[in-house]
């Protein structure tokens, strides 16, 4: 859908990067990978709750990490190199326990990991396996990490009594999960799922790429082309205008702390100040967009495929 409302402004950069990097000046910069083994998928960014300017990225070659905000990433592994070739999907930082979480998935097997000792020479500790399931998605909950499983299960794992509890079986690929303090849980075909009490309730069948709520808990979804907002935790649903070209597919969609929306589609990388009436792009990049992630301090970090 278009709009006639949308903000034109001039586009900042047009990068070739596998990782791009906004500043607070809203100039993106090429990140730089130092790597032989160069991931062709970033599945997903996570910034450390304990050092702001450390950053990890989870992808199809193992876990990476940038120590400077994301302009430099370098390979990320245990003493065992577990991570080493493995797809990781997600990589989840605890405040509280000190430590990551970190979904792999590798010789058919998903696991989810927790690190132990210093972050920069570590070993990893599994605390969940599935034969031929990978774990999409990862979220924490006060005392609870969540896992979200690609054979549409939700598992509960306790950090204090090391205990693990199903939740739900959704019967779709949990592909996203955002927690604030409910468990927002989207699924690849059968929509968004929201904890209410010990159940769970199915708010939208929409297909989703990706949730995000923002400082109002206005939730906000990518669909396929669309973006879809609701201000009453699901019960309606509008479709929001946006400027990218007809049938563009939307890949990633995240809001920051000031309360503006991101979204991405092909190669660009929209804006919006006003909750998604009016939108103007920030970014052209020369390869087609893949995820967004927005740190505590508003920084941008994209990925291209």
């Amino acid at each position: 859908m278009t709009s006639g409302n949308a903000a034109e402004t001039p586009v900042k950069n047009s990068l070739s990067s596998k990782i791009l990097v906004g500043t607070e000046k809203g100039v993106f910069e090429n990140g730089k990978l130092h790597t032989e083994r160069a991931p062709k998928t970033i599945y997903s960014f996570e910034e450390d709750e304990t050092n702001p300017n450390a950053v990890y990225a989870a992808t199809d070659k193992g876990a990476f990490l940038s120590a400077d905000g994301g302009l430099n990433w370098y390979e990320f592994n245990d003493l065992e190199k577990t991570l080493e070739g493995a797809k990781v999907y997600q990589i989840k930082s605890s405040k509280s326990q000190n430590k990551l979480f970190i979904s792999v998935f590798k010789n058919r097997e998903g696991a989810v990991y927790e690190t132990r000792g210093a972050k920069n020479f570590f070993t990893l500790q599994k605390i969940f396996d599935a034969a031929n399931s990978a774990v999409y998605s990862l979220g924490l909950l006060k005392n609870e990490l969540i896992l979200g499983l690609g054979d549409g299960r939700l598992i509960s794992y306790n950090l204090n009594t090391k205990e693990l509890s199903h939740l739900a079986s959704l019967g779709s690929p949990v592909i996203s999960i955002f927690i604030d303090d409910r468990i927002y849980a989207a699924t690849k075909t059968k929509g968004i799922f929201v904890s209410s009490g010990d159940r769970f309730a199915n708010i939208t069948q929409n297909s989703v790429k990706e949730i995000v709520l923002d400082n109002q808990k206005s939730i906000y979804i990518a669909s396929m082309n669309q973006i879809l907002k609701s201000s009453n935790l699901g019960r309606n649903w509008q479709t929001l205008p946006t400027i990218s070209p007809p049938g563009s597919r939307i890949t990633a969609i995240e809001t920051d702390r000031r309360g503006r929306l991101f979204y991405a589609a092909g190669k660009k990388i929209y804006q919006s100040l006003d909750k998604g009436k009016k939108w103007k792009v920030v970014l052209e990049t020369k390869n087609n967009l893949t995820s967004l992630f927005i740190t505590k301090n508003d920084r941008i970090i994209a990925a291209a495929g």
